[in-house]
């Protein structure tokens, strides 16, 4: 055509327009002449055509573009034109319109692009309302194909032609050229973009709901021969896999429900299908069902990680659209090749004899390799997705078999398979939470075998140091600096062996005690642990407080408790630092069993889509899971037993110990340890107890539904010897204690996050455990039992704080507070009885020579008694003294050339400095090793306790308080980059302040001759920091507040030099007309742009599906609906978490919400700057003018101000008297 050679040889916009607005004529139709009823009709009918649609219809009904352009090359190349001019102005590549896409900087310009736009886009729109034909599909593969190097063009064109598919896929032309569409499709599914990949997958079960069985067969082979293909690349492999995933989704379960009135041959039972479109199955194609497996599980071991995620993916959608036998059997192959028992049948014939039958022993062999990592990590994510959706009686079937695998996996080399592997075990334990005794037969096989000797535990820390550090401040503030070098000694030390050398371990007979030398192995084991506890809280909570209202179904546990609790009511405590935190998973029981909260629109329109009418039956559209095959065989309880089962997995837990009437006497031998729970030879019970009885009726249940006639795979059951649950949280505890000095950093990192969720897990279920630890471990030298006891009781004093905050001001939602006040009774109590007795070993640790984290850990107790409950410590002065003496003690050290360090070097007893370099007890930092130790110690112990300053000072006498005013303002010029420390540092000497002005209303004569010397030295800190311009404004304020509570108490001679300091930050600052401080806001240029008429197209436009409300209603569960029953949970990764100072204060319940703390980041502009400094100053001199009216004058009549003026120079006096005029 002549078009085509017009927009061949365009030069410009305009040419264009002109070329294609000719087009437009002449594929419109003619007007023709219309009688008023012709025209009415016509309008009906365009009314009626497009009611409820959006897409207008079409602009030339009278020709099609391979009719009008004949010739195949010519329809390619216009088809080409019509995306690549329409969709390429966002591409950094221009392609060959290059030239015709410069820069559009007139409003011409914009008006010819927008003309344009909508020009091409009327043939556009042209094209979609076209029926599917050979032609059209050949030119839409060239386009595709001509834009490999225009991603935004091949983009949009792959979205014009699925959405012009799923508008054709009911008419026969479809059908009839399904081969090319496929071809087409495939195209899309394998692009190198991720964008054009998900652009195809969202849409293509829209089109796949309308084709046949056949032609899916010929689009899933086709998509698996790309999975298959060794050749694939991963972007290729990773499309097909989600598309076969969106195949899989186009068959919905659909439930028959009887209707004996409406149907006369009714069974009276549910039935079930699958539909696909309108095809109803029993059961998946085969074509699916017998190449599925074949496809997926080499993928689980691709090195591309979204491959395997979408391979899991893929095989749990085919496992929710199958029988329950078939995920049952599914889960057996899945573990079978996550065991490798095709090297297991080999290995079994050698050295090792029977003890290799379970697939962990084969770590022993020598030369026994672990599966690769990515592999291990697929082949898990599918053994995860069968364990949510099984009943736990699947796994008790084969139970040995089945831990000793997933045993075998949480020791592997890859710490992100050790991470998967322990992700199993919590959800076993929170498949159930009715059956304690599945609870305990998981903990009791994790800490089987991993023998504590306490021996070793309670040995002296000094024997545990690499090297000691110790200097001596001088009394001319320099350092004397010596190393204390010892042998090191680690309770660890026989255990640093790796996984991969364990079986060079000579004179070892083969046995599970070997294992736990390991460090992975027990790595592991605390994953395990922090998981399954974290879920056990989380479960309890809940339980106990059933009046809160619960997260969403979303909240999976990886996220602590205390961090979606209301900050406004709960008392300021520190946040114990950690290094990393692994992620936690919230329980498949406990998500069913919450209802998603959703608008009634979307209620209406899920109720609309689900329930559908046909015939005499009634369809329910539904997510078939496996319990349901199971639930209904359940035996049915004969007797009611005592165990009340609406409660929680640790109450059912303790019930069930007392009906056995198990009572737990403390293990005074050398070495604990606990056995495993399936004993070789049991012996013989009558009968069972009731936590074995939970696991073989679970077992039986299953078995029964299977048709199982041979039970003797449940044999196992009958030597089953569960612990009670106290010592299993006991043995755990001390097992995570030792961790603390392990030799690898992976283990002690661990061992720091799941200590504080432990501690709490205890507390929950008895404190009895915890109390007989402290009185009979809890010792007044340093070791590592007495460091990981204190670090317990430091979490359950917090805990004891938050609890009785509650308990006296009960939150609205507690219903019954009066039973709520009864289940924390327990624990405060416990605590309260106990640590007076306590204190004074930690007063015994606070007092010794050596600073390290110990020291930290125990002023972190004291501060904490002192501030929060000081009725329960029998002598306060005591222990207020240590702790200020401790505190002084860093400082002076760390601090040698400040006067107040060179005051207290006088003393022998603080000259000497010592602190672990090395070992569990360091504060020190390897990167920091050229700083003094002293100021890494300092540094360390401000960030952990800084939180507890301001309430700790309220607590303190006056003279105590005062004498750290100097140090805390000291520090300020230290640490003014963290913004936490900073205030809290603030807010420590505001309350330092006003106990001096209050002592000095009461006191007659002020001779206190130390704490007018430490109120001097505040001054000279106080002028230091108003003198430094790097001095934030907020920080500026406060020191200006401080200074008028104490300057009663000020010398005249400090009063000059603080005048002095004022008038040179006046200077710095910059000259203000002092009589017009108001300051016209900078005018902003407009620099409006054009505004094109049509919007160029992003780089990745991808509709994945309808939007949802649901994550805005998730947003508003964290803060406001888990609030206080959250805040009982003290665990947040380290058991701590901030909190404000003054608990429950209007005013901070304000600036908590108001933002007001983020002007400690940020600088206004220059002017306002300089503004608000003169008019903060001239404030603070009104402030001391009136202040010093009533203070005392001197001989010639004049007050201190007046006198420390008139010693200034000149130039100050200048400055300040024209600012006290102006005021």
């Amino acid at each position: 055509m002549k078009v085509l050679e017009i927009l061949r040889q365009a030069t410009s916009c305009a040419e264009e327009v002109n070329a294609l607005d000719q087009l437009k004529k002449t594929l419109s139709p003619k007007d023709d002449v219309f009688g008023e009823d012709d025209i009415e009709h016509q309008w009906l009918s365009l009314a009626a055509h497009s009611l409820g649609d959006d897409d207008p219809l079409n602009p030339f009904p009278a020709c099609t573009p391979d009719g009008v352009l004949s010739c195949q090359s010519d329809l390619e190349r216009f088809t080409c034109y019509l995306f690549e001019r329409r969709f390429s102005w966002s591409e950094a590549k221009k392609g060959n319109l290059g030239p015709l896409l410069g820069t559009i900087s007139t409003e011409r310009d914009a008006v010819l692009k927008s003309k344009l736009n909508n020009l091409l886009d009327e043939f556009l729109r042209w094209y979609m309302h076209q029926d599917i034909s050979q032609p059209l599909l050949e030119s839409l593969k060239v386009t595709v194909t001509h834009a490999c190097d225009m991603p935004v063009v091949r983009n949009q064109t792959m979205i014009h032609i699925m959405e012009w598919l799923q508008l054709h896929a009911t008419h026969p032309s479809f059908h009839k050229h399904f081969v090319d569409v496929q071809t087409l499709v495939l195209f899309g599914v394998c692009d190198v973009w991720s964008a054009v990949r998900n652009t195809c997958v969202t849409r293509l079960g829209r089109i796949a709901s309308n084709i046949t069985l056949q032609e899916m067969e010929s689009l899933f082979s086709e998509l698996a021969k790309i999975c298959l293909n060794q050749g694939s690349t991963w972007q290729c492999v990773e499309g097909a896999l989600m598309a076969i995933s969106m195949l899989l989704k186009c068959f919905q379960w659909i439930g028959v429900l009887p209707a004996s009135t409406l149907e006369e041959k009714s069974t009276g039972k549910s039935q079930y299908y699958l539909k696909i479109g309108e095809q109803e199955l029993s059961q998946l194609p085969e074509f699916i069902c017998s190449c599925i497996s074949s496809v997926v599980y080499p993928l689980l071991a691709h090195p591309q990680v979204s491959v395997r995620d979408h391979a899991t993916k893929a095989f749990s959608t085919y496992l929710s659209r199958c029988d329950f036998k078939v995920a049952v059997e599914s889960l057996k192959e899945a573990v079978s090749k996550l065991g490798q028992d095709e090297k297991m049948e080999r290995l079994k014939a050698l050295s090792f004899g029977d003890c290799i039958s379970l697939p962990h022993y084969a770590v022993l062999q020598p030369n026994y390799n672990f599966m690769a990592a990515c592999q291990a990590e697929g082949l898990l994510s599918v053994c995860l997705y069968l364990i949510k959706h099984v009943q736990s009686g699947v796994l008790l079937l084969n139970w040995p078999k089945y831990f000793s695998t997933f045993s075998l996996n949480l020791m592997h080399p890859a710490s992100t398979v050790r991470q998967a592997a322990s992700v199993i075990f919590k959800y076993i334990v929170a498949k159930e939470s009715d059956n304690s005794g599945l609870l305990k037969l998981v903990l009791q096989a994790l800490c089987a075998n991993w023998s504590i000797d306490i021996t070793d535990l309670m040995e002296c820390s000094t024997k545990q140091y690499h090297s000691t550090v110790k200097h001596e401040v001088k009394s001319n503030g320099q350092i004397s600096r010596q190393g204390t070098f010892r042998r090191q000694f680690s309770v660890e030390l026989e255990k640093q062996q790796s996984i991969l050398t364990l079986h060079k371990i000579q004179g070892v007979t083969f046995q599970d005690k070997q294992f736990c030398q390991a460090w992975e192995w027990r790595e592991g084991r605390l994953f395990a642990y922090e998981l399954i506890v974290k879920f056990l809280i989380i479960n309890h909570i809940h339980y106990l407080f059933p009046s809160y209202a619960l997260l969403s179904p979303k909240f999976d546990g990886s996220v602590s408790a205390d961090n979606a609790v209301t900050l406004s009511r709960k008392p300021a405590l520190p946040e114990r630092s950690v290094c990393s935190k692994s992620f936690s998973h919230g329980s498949a029981s406990q998500n069913q069993s919450l209802t998603r909260s959703v608008s009634e629109r979307r209620k209406q329109m899920l109720q609309r889509s689900s329930t559908l009418a046909e015939g005499t039956f009634f369809k329910k559209q539904f997510t078939k899971h496996y319990s349901y095959f199971t639930n209904q065989s359940k035996p049915k309880h004969k007797e009611k037993s005592s165990v009340n089962f609406a409660t929680s997995l640790l109450c059912k837990a303790r019930d069930v110990d007392a009906i056995l009437k198990i009572t737990q006497s403390p293990d005074q031998s050398p070495k604990m340890s606990i056995p495993f729970p399936v004993v070789s030879q049991g012996h013989e019970r009558t009968k069972q107890p009731p936590d074995v009885m939970m696991l073989l009726n679970s077992a039986l249940a299953v078995s029964k539904v299977l048709g199982n006639q041979d039970t003797s795979e449940l044999d196992w059951l009958q030597n089953v010897e569960l612990q009670p649950l106290s010592s299993l949280l006991r043995q755990m505890l001390l097992q995570t204690i030792s961790c603390h000095a392990d030799g690898r950093w992976e283990v002690r990192r661990m061992a720091q996050q799941a200590l504080p969720l432990i501690t709490e897990c205890v507390r929950w279920y008895d404190m009895a455990v915890l109390t007989s630890l402290w009185n009979d471990y809890l010792q007044p030298t340093a070791s590592l039992m007495s460091y990981g006891l204190a670090l317990t009781m430091a979490v359950s004093v917090q805990h004891v704080v938050r609890l009785v905050h509650l308990k006296d001001d009960p939150p609205v939602s507690w219903k019954d507070p009066d039973v709520c006040r009864g289940i924390t009774l327990p624990i405060i109590t416990a605590v309260a009885e106990g640590l007076p007795k306590w204190c004074g070993i930690i007063l015994s640790l606070l007092e010794r020579t050596s600073v390290d984290q110990l020291t930290v850990v125990t002023l972190e107790i004291i501060m904490t008694t002192q501030a929060y409950l000081p009725d329960l410590l029998p002598q306060q002065y005591e222990y207020e003294v240590a702790v200020l003496k401790k505190i002084l003690h860093v400082f002076c050290h760390a601090h040698p050339l400040h006067p107040l360090s060179q005051l207290h070097s006088l003393q022998s007893s603080s000259r000497i400095f010592e602190s672990p370099i090395e070992g569990y007890l360091s504060c020190l930092s390897k990167a920091d090793c050229l700083e003094c130790p002293a100021y890494q110690v300092e540094r360390y112990m401000l960030t952990e306790l800084h939180q507890l300053i301001p309430t700790f000072l309220q607590s303190c006498c006056v003279q105590g308080a005062c004498s750290l005013l100097p140090v805390l303002l000291h520090m300020l010029r230290h640490y003014s980059q963290d913004s936490q420390i900073t205030k809290c540092l603030l807010d420590g000497c505001v309350i330092i302040g006003k106990k001096i002005y209050r002592w000095m209303q009461q006191s007659k004569d002020h001779e206190e001759k130390e704490l007018i010397h430490n109120v001097q030295a505040a001054v000279e800190e106080i002028t230091t920091l108003v003198a430094d311009k790097e001095s934030e404004m907020a920080t500026l304020k406060l020191l200006l507040d401080v200074f008028l509570l104490i300057s009663d108490l000020v010398q005249t001679e400090k009063l000059t030099v603080m005048l002095s300091a004022l008038s040179s930050r006046l200077e710095q600052s910059g000259s203000v007309d002092m009589s017009n401080t108001t300051h016209k806001n900078s005018e902003k240029e407009d620099t409006t742009n054009l505004v094109y008429l049509s919007n160029n197209i992003s780089a990745d436009q991808n509709n994945n599906g309808d939007s949802s409300d649901d994550d805005e209603e998730d947003k508003k569960h964290g803060a406001s609906q888990a609030a206080e029953s959250l805040s009982l949970s003290v665990s947040s990764g380290s058991g701590q978490m901030a909190w404000p100072t003054h608990v429950g204060s209007p005013e901070d319940q304000h600036g908590s919400n108001d933002g007001s703390d983020s002007d400690w980041d940020s600088w206004d502009d220059e002017q306002e700057d300089q503004a608000s400094l003169y008019s903060m100053v001239s404030q603070f001199f009104q402030k001391l003018q009136e202040a010093h009216k009533s203070s005392l004058h001197n001989t010639c009549g004049q007050s201190a101000l007046v006198l420390a003026i008139c010693q200034l120079d000149e130039k100050d006096q200048t400055v300040l008297k024209k600012l006290l005029i102006n005021e």
